[in-house]
Parts: C-alpha cells; structure tokens; sequence
C-alpha cells in the first residue's frame, strides 16, 4: 500500500499542490444557524473537491457532516478523541510499515 503523500498534491490548482495538509483549513464559510453551522464549504484533500456542507452537533463529543457537491451527498459522522478517556487508544494508521 502507498504511503499517503504530506502535500495537497490532488488540489486542482496546480499551484497549491506544494502545500501541506498538515494543519490545512478544510472547513470554510459556516454560520451559526438554530443549532446547526449552515452555508459552509468542506475540501477533501484526498481527491481535491470542494464540497457545499452544513455541521450538526449530535453530542458533546460528535459531530454530522452532510457534504453534497450538486445532487451527490455523503455523511459523516466525527468523535472527539481524547487521551485521557479511560482505556483510550489512538486511531490504527492506514499507512503499512
């Protein structure tokens, strides 16, 4: 399995496929909006697209993503990690020694 590449290389502007992901803004635009962000954009470095989405706060710790680009939409769901969680461990990598 390839190693994931540290730069936007997927990004359609050429001229930032030299950027890092490391510490890249990829949520823009969003307005507080009854209890939900609205109007906001997600990009996806994996494969470059910018996506319209809207953010619900489910829980304390988790948050629903509804990302759509024309009538195609996805949702994800994301859980605060924290260390200090009783028995926690980090996520496994993707990434094969």
């Amino acid at each position: 399995m390839k190693a994931p590449s540290l730069l936007d290389d997927e990004n359609p502007d050429e001229a930032l496929r030299s950027r890092h992901l490391l510490g890249l803004q990829v949520l823009y635009g969003f307005q507080a909006k009854d209890g939900e962000w609205t109007d906001g954009t997600v990009y996806d470095p994996k494969i470059g697209k910018t996506f319209k989405a809207k953010l619900i706060r489910i829980e304390d710790s988790t948050l629903k993503m509804d990302g759509c680009i024309g009538r195609f939409c996805k949702k994800e769901m994301f859980s605060q990690f924290t260390s200090t969680q009783k028995g926690a461990t980090a996520p496994e990598s993707d990434v094969e020694n």
